[in-house]
């Protein structure tokens, strides 16, 4: 091999290996999926890899989950379906309140809504009539913040 093929060998090498390293995306999707935990591993996906939302129209400013805030997202994900399967309502109540409150002050209204449906729905499943007011509550104050 000649010094010239060579280190295009070398380039190509790196090239690949480089190309090969999975994303952040896939990774946190991934180790959701060895967590057991396909409904937040869907959640995590469809929020990973949807496009950016527009979060204020008049600036043309548009959303997406940073990957540094991907694994704290992750995390909140899985615990809230791990807490549900342990019937821990008040848990998944107060993991899906951190992360509407995250996609509230990022902008992104639909998610921030979509959080406390998923809040209220669950707390309604629960049977606990005191955790389910404090749904309706967290999703009436949002509500009231967004003038609706």
């Amino acid at each position: 091999m000649t010094m010239n093929a060579s280190s295009n060998q070398s380039r190509l090498d790196t090239t690949v290996k480089s190309e090969l390293q999975p994303s952040l995306k896939f990774e946190v999707c991934i180790d959701t999926l060895m967590n057991g935990c396909v409904n937040a591993f869907v959640q995590l996906y469809t929020l990973s890899h949807r496009d950016p939302v527009c979060v204020d129209e008049l600036a043309q400013t548009m959303f997406s989950v940073p990957d540094e805030r991907l694994p704290w997202v992750q995390e909140a994900l899985v615990a809230a379906e791990l807490k549900r399967r342990k019937s821990d309502f008040r848990g998944v109540f107060e993991e899906n309140l951190r992360l509407a409150q995250y996609f509230e002050e990022c902008g992104d209204m639909a998610e921030a809504q979509n959080r406390h449906q998923i809040s209220l729905q669950h707390c309604s499943e629960s049977l606990d009539r005191t955790l389910e007011g404090d749904a309706h509550e967290s999703i009436g104050h949002y509500f009231e913040r967004r003038n609706k």
